[in-house]
């Protein structure tokens, strides 16, 4: 998607950055969920495939770079996506003072290259990412649903 973002000259709103809080810090892969945490209670049953495979690998790597930079995984994450020249802005979906605070927190300074360039690799193993596991049943937000306007309509994909 970013490729074509970049080609059309456009730029795109990262919604959910934290993949419904799985970026957030509060969750690790293989550990149960707080019972009272959105993945705890409404979304129990979603939650070991949600933080499973590629994605826990994702959310593990995520933690590790936050704890190398004296960051938290979600100041990390939020600036990983916005260290990207396609992400105009996010959406956060704080619901706290805390969680604001630590928004805040992902803005004024710079993900190293190195930093950036694993937290790429990792993502990039499951090009479905962590957003499509957090909507079980539902497309994948890029999915082509209908051609692109400027396309013949005939084609697919």
């Amino acid at each position: 998607m970013f490729g074509l973002i970049a080609d059309c000259g456009l730029g795109a709103m990262a919604y959910s950055p934290l993949a419904v809080g799985l970026l957030s810090g509060e969750y690790k892969s293989g550990e149960p969920p707080s019972s009272n945490s959105i993945w705890g209670s409404e979304r129990l049953g979603d939650y070991a495939k949600a933080t499973s495979e590629a994605v826990g690998e994702s959310m593990t790597t995520l933690f590790d770079v936050a704890n190398t930079l004296g960051k938290t995984p979600a100041q990390v994450a939020i600036e990983w996506i916005l260290s990207h020249d396609e992400i105009t802005c996010t959406i956060s979906g704080a619901d706290t003072a805390d969680q604001t605070d630590d928004v805040i927190g992902s803005v004024r300074w710079e993900l190293p290259d190195k930093m950036r360039d694993r937290l790429d690799g990792v993502s990039a193993r499951d090009a479905s990412g962590p957003i499509t596991h957090a909507y079980p049943g539902r497309a994948h937000p890029i999915q082509k649903t209908r051609p692109h306007p400027h396309t013949n309509s005939d084609e697919t994909g």
